[in-house]
């Protein structure tokens, strides 16, 4: 298994921080998707019921330009999919999505 899929139906997702491009470490450049869309890094917030500190998180996105979002504003990431990974001595967990949305707001 090369990805393993997020159950994000109980999990509120808030933004928070700044928007970054998802960079290559060797060149410095932006990385892009498979079919070529920038990748940006979304910094988040998570929240689990039941529990009193929220976990904070980095999603990498593809977006054509650079996502705007609001500080705090509320965002559901679709098809949210975690890989565990091992490299020269470290290790960690990205986090990766098809797209994020912001929930409509009741008028």
């Amino acid at each position: 298994m090369r990805t393993i899929p997020v159950e994000t139906s109980i999990l509120t997702f808030m933004f928070m921080g700044v928007i970054e491009p998802a960079v290559e470490r060797e060149k410095g450049t932006q990385r892009s998707s498979e079919s070529g869309v920038l990748l940006w890094r979304v910094p988040a917030v998570v929240l689990l019921p039941g529990e009193k500190k929220p976990e904070g998180i980095v999603v990498v996105v593809p977006s054509a330009t650079e996502p705007k979002l609001e500080q705090g504003v509320e965002i559901k990431f679709r098809n949210l999919r975690a890989r565990v990974w091992s490299m020269n001595g470290s290790s960690g967990t990205s986090l990766t999505a098809d797209t994020f949305e912001t929930p409509k707001r009741a008028s």
